[in-house]
């Protein structure tokens, strides 16, 4: 008995550290979110100077921005949100292609490349933090420690930016598992 309660504490304490390791990839990730929400306003106000004609694109734009900037998203949420705003600015840099002199405007071509930049940033912020959620949720769910996840409260982390479906096919990728949460 003693060696069991000694397993299950060593496994949860594993557990609890690589959950803590989830939560913290949360916020490089969500600080980059934000630092790429400030290129947006200015952004919409350059191509709206130079043409107005986009204004219902740039209020999409803002308003996508508006909504990816809600802080108490979970992640799932989070990434849906960010992938509307990031629909909402291809869509403004492919209307802002008609206009030259959008190109050939140094602010606008200053703030494409930081958009651009901030892109990079966010593919990996979100790459390490999906990682680490893989890495709890693939420990969470493997063999014996199923029962510690499901007695200790360590609930499953989400993925940002997959849907229920698409974390699903990652768990399947990541190798088998004994219990699945319904």
């Amino acid at each position: 008995m003693l060696i069991l309660a000694v397993w299950a504490g060593v496994t949860h304490r594993r557990l609890d550290g690589l959950r803590k390791a989830a939560v913290e990839a949360w916020p490089p990730l969500e600080a980059t979110l934000r630092r790429r929400h400030n290129v947006v306003g200015p952004l919409g106000q350059r191509v709206l100077a130079l043409a107005p004609k986009e204004k219902a694109a740039i209020a999409a734009m803002i308003k996508a921005r508006g909504d990816a900037s809600m802080t108490d998203l979970s992640p799932v949420a989070a990434g849906k949100a960010e992938l509307a705003l990031t629909s909402a600015i291809v869509n403004v840099m492919a209307v802002s292609q008609a206009y030259p002199e959008l190109a050939a405007d140094l602010e606008f071509r200053r703030l494409e490349t930081e958009l651009t930049q901030r892109e990079a940033q966010i593919a990996a912020a979100r790459e390490a933090f999906n990682q680490a959620a893989l890495a709890f949720n693939r420990a969470a769910l493997s063999g014996a420690a199923i029962l510690v996840t499901k007695f200790g409260g360590l609930g499953m982390v989400e993925y940002f930016g997959l849907s229920r479906e698409e974390q699903a096919a990652m768990a399947a990728a990541a190798g088998p598992t004994f219990w699945t949460r319904p």
